[in-house]
Formats: C-alpha cells, sequence, structure tokens
C-alpha cells in the first residue's frame, strides 16, 4: 500500500494550562505533529514557549477564534454588548445572517496573526478555525484572500467523507460549507490535505475501532488531516479565553482525556501504519 501522509493536528492550545500540558505530552511522545493556538487564551504565551522550548520542529498554527471571549481588535458587528464574541452558534448565526462585515472580519483576523506571530516569532504554518469558523459563510472569502496576502498557505478543510447518520446537523453543515469552501480556497492558492477526519471521533466517540471506520472511509485521499482535542480534564476557574472563564462542559469531562488516551495507546501506529499512512504534510 503507497505510504500516504498524515497531519495530527491539536486544536484549542493556550486555553488553559491543563489542556497546554496533555497537547505537550502527546507532542513529546511523537503523536501529533501539528498544533492550533488560540491567541486569546490565557495561557497562549506560556503555551507556546513551553511548545518551543521542548516540542522545536512542531507544526504551529493559527486557531482563528470568533466565537469565544474577547476579540484582540476593536470591532463592532462581530461581538455582543458586552464586547466579547457572541458564542458558537449565535456567532454561526449571525455570520449567516449578514450581520458581520467583512472589514471587522479582516480586523480581527489580522490582529490574531499579528498575536501570533508576537508570541511565536514567527508567523503561522497552517489556520483553522475555532468551532471551524473559517470555512462559514461571510467569513471564509476573507479568511482565503488574507491567508494567501500574508502567505500562511496550509489551511484546514473540514470535509469528512461518509459521516454517520448520528452526525449532529451543526457537523453536517460544516462539512457543506467545506465542500463549497474548496474552490475558494484552491482559487487563492491555498494548500489543504485531500481527506479530513476528527468529526467522527471527536471526545467520547473516539476508539481504536471507530478511528479504524472513519480511515477507511478516507482510504482513498493521498493525504489526511485527522483534527484531535487532547488535554487534561480542566478545573474551573482556570483557564478561558481572555473576556470568559473556563474551562468548558467539554473541558471538564471526561473527552479531552479519552483522546489523549487514544493518541497515546500503543495499538494506534499500528493502525495508522495498516491504512497505509505516515506523519507529514501535504506538498500540493
Amino acid at each position: 500500500m503507497p505510504v500516504r501522509s498524515l497531519r495530527i493536528c491539536a486544536d484549542d492550545f493556550g486555553y488553559c494550562g491543563r489542556r497546554n500540558e496533555g497537547i505537550l505530552v502527546c507532542a513529546q511522545a511523537g503523536r501529533i505533529n501539528s498544533v492550533s493556538v488560540l491567541v486569546n487564551g490565557r495561557m497562549a504565551k506560556e503555551g507556546v514557549d513551553a511548545l518551543i522550548q521542548r516540542c522545536p520542529g512542531i507544526l504551529l498554527g493559527l486557531h482563528f477564534n470568533l466565537t469565544e471571549g474577547r476579540p484582540l481588535s476593536q470591532v463592532t458587528s462581530i461581538v455582543g454588548a458586552d464586547g466579547n464574541f457572541l458564542g458558537k452558534f449565535p456567532a454561526v448565526s449571525a455570520a449567516l445572517e449578514g450581520k458581520w462585515t467583512a472589514g471587522d472580519v479582516e480586523t480581527e483576523l489580522r490582529a490574531q496573526l499579528t498575536a501570533f506571530k508576537d508570541l511565536a516569532g514567527r508567523p503561522p504554518d497552517h489556520l483553522d478555525g475555532h468551532n471551524h469558523i473559517h470555512v462559514v459563510p461571510g467569513v471564509r472569502d476573507v479568511v482565503a484572500r488574507v491567508a494567501a496576502e500574508v502567505g500562511v498557505d496550509l489551511i484546514r478543510l473540514p470535509l469528512e467523507h461518509g459521516l454517520p447518520d448520528t452526525t449532529t446537523d451543526f457537523l453536517k453543515s460544516v462539512c457543506s460549507w467545506a465542500r463549497e469552501s474548496r474552490e475558494i480556497f484552491a482559487a487563492k492558492g491555498l494548500r489543504f490535505t485531500e481527506g479530513f477526519l476528527g468529526l467522527s471521533t471527536m471526545g467520547q466517540l473516539g476508539s481504536l475501532s471507530t478511528l479504524d471506520e472513519a480511515l477507511s472511509r478516507q482510504a482513498g485521499c493521498s493525504s489526511l488531516e485527522w483534527m484531535v482535542h487532547p488535554g487534561y480534564r480542566g478545573i474551573q476557574g482556570q483557564g478561558g479565553c481572555w473576556g470568559t472563564e473556563g474551562p468548558d462542559d467539554f473541558g471538564q469531562s471526561a473527552s479531552r482525556e479519552l483522546e489523549m488516551d487514544l493518541l497515546l495507546s500503543p495499538e494506534l501506529p499500528v493502525l495508522l501504519e495498516r491504512h497505509g499512512l505516515a506523519m507529514g504534510i501535504p506538498t500540493s
């Protein structure tokens, strides 16, 4: 079987110390090769400093955030009366209803790109979106244009083929938006993996058997990104994004530790090898 490239990307880095440490453990074990940073996370600076020191070769990306915490720029259309982002579902609804201005989306994206460079000392290697906001209509065209302008040419396309019927309506919409975004991203010269998984294996859905099934559904793809959310279980009042206190329910549940267990499982390398996968990034 030909060897296919696999990028395993841990999301939400910088949110809290316990999440950061869980991601660092997975990175040092060689089970992830890519990390996405919430630059408005309360522990972003400490986390990035530790990651660069302990895992200097890992890919670092921007986890573009328009849904949680406080923006890094002076914007009006994408925030509520308290000056914070609206939250996952209200934010997506506002974008779909055309309530956001492209100018505000661009202003905040550029502010987060600048913040990332300040944290890491270099531009991001890749870009994706918190709650997949980067593929939502009203956002994705701005993201594609700005990413191309600043030279961030590797972007996430969260299009998971063959999702189970039990998948939530929101995640089905994410795949639909991603399918539409493919041409938008490609037109700007952005790269993305041919296949994607993580929607059907996230949190308590994750196991070697469900991962095996998800990988089988992407068998025809020459390159894959696997989105993961590892971390130690969060403690109330510790972490969050500036403007809000965390962790959220997902972070306080067993979900992130279950994903850590899957990533650190001794059986995982055997499963990946059986599917002809090797850690790497797409070249085109």
